[in-house]
C-alpha cells in the first residue's frame, strides 16, 4: 500500500471508530420512560411527548424540561452525573484508539520518509553515475605509437613516437618521459625503472583528435648490428607520460616496445610494460 493510501485507511478507520462510540452510548444510554413516574431511570421526561424517530439521548436534548419537584431534580442530577461518567467512559476509548491511530498514522509518515530518502539516495546514485558514464565518453585519451621514417640496413633507422588524443576533449599539463636502451640477453631481465626517472621539459597541451610527436634516431655499431642479428641484443624504447583532463583528473600511461630482430626499424609490443588508465 502507498503512503497516500496508508492516510486514507486510516482516515477512515478514525471516522468509523468515532462513529461507533457515539452509537454504541446512544445504544446503552438509559432511555426515557413515558409515564407518570419521574427520574432519568424512573422517567423524568415522563411529562412529555415521544419525539418519533429520536433516541433517548436526542429526546433528552431537544427537550431537556425543568424538574417539577425536588425529588425530580435529585433524580435529573443523578441522572446527569451518570451520563457523563458514561461520556467520559466512550471518550477514553474513542481517545485511545484515536491515538493507537495516530500512532499508526505516524509509522507510516517514517515509513514514507525512509522511502523518500532510499529515493533520493538513489537518485543522487543514478546522477553520479551519468556524470562519470558522461566525463568517460568526453574525457581525453591518448596513445601511444611510432612511426618508422627511414631505414638505412640494419645500421641505422629514424623514427617518430606518436602520441594521439584520441578522446573528445583537450589533455592538459601533458608530460612525456622517453628512453631507448640496448639490452644484450634477456631483456626481460632489465630493470626499467619508471619510478627513478623524472619528466623533463615543460608541460604541454593535446586538443581532441590531436597529435604531439618527438623524432628519434637509433645507430648501431657494427658489433651491435652482428649481436642484434644473432638475437643476443635487443632494442627497446620505453618510457611514460601523464596528463590531465577537463575535469581534473590525473590520468598516466607507461608503454615500451622492441625492434623485431628479424626485421630492422620495425617496433612492436612487449608483453608487458604498457598500461594506461
Amino acid at each position: 500500500m502507498s503512503a497516500k493510501g496508508a492516510y486514507v485507511a486510516v482516515g477512515l478507520a478514525g471516522l468509523i471508530v468515532t462513529v461507533a462510540g457515539v452509537t454504541a452510548w446512544s445504544i446503552s444510554s438509559p432511555p426515557a420512560v413515558h409515564g407518570s413516574v419521574t427520574g432519568w431511570k424512573t422517567g423524568v421526561g415522563a411529562k412529555l411527548d415521544d419525539v418519533a424517530g429520536l433516541p433517548g439521548w436526542a429526546e433528552r436534548f431537544a427537550r431537556n424540561p425543568n424538574a417539577a419537584t425536588g425529588n425530580d431534580r435529585e433524580q435529573r442530577e443523578l441522572a446527569a452525573q451518570e451520563s457523563a461518567q458514561l461520556w467520559s467512559f466512550w471518550a477514553l476509548i474513542i481517545g485511545t484508539f484515536q491515538s493507537l491511530l495516530s500512532l499508526i498514522g505516524f509509522a507510516a509518515l517514517i515509513v514514507t520518509l525512509r522511502q523518500g530518502y532510499r529515493n533520493l539516495d538513489n537518485s543522487d546514485k543514478s546522477i553520479s553515475l551519468s556524470r562519470e558514464m558522461a566525463q568517460l565518453e568526453l574525457r581525453a585519451y591518448i596513445n601511444v605509437t611510432f612511426d618508422t621514417t627511414k631505414v638505412e640496413g640494419d645500421r641505422r633507422t629514424d623514427f617518430n613516437v606518436v602520441f594521439e588524443n584520441s578522446g573528445n576533449t583537450p589533455a592538459k599539463n601533458f608530460q612525456v618521459f622517453l628512453r631507448q636502451s640496448k639490452i644484450r640477453g634477456r631483456y626481460e631481465d632489465y630493470n626499467f625503472d619508471l619510478e627513478a626517472v623524472p619528466f623533463a621539459g615543460s608541460k604541454g597541451w593535446l586538443g581532441a583528435g590531436q597529435k604531439g610527436t618527438m623524432e628519434r634516431r637509433l645507430i648501431l655499431k657494427e658489433s651491435e648490428k652482428l649481436a642484434f642479428r644473432k638475437a643476443e641484443l635487443t632494442v627497446v624504447v620505453w618510457g611514460k607520460a601523464r596528463y590531465e583532463d577537463v575535469f581534473g583528473n590525473s590520468h598516466s600511461l607507461i608503454f615500451r616496445k622492441k625492434m623485431k630482430s628479424n626485421s630492422f626499424g620495425r617496433f612492436i609490443n612487449t608483453p608487458s610494460g604498457n598500461f594506461s588508465t
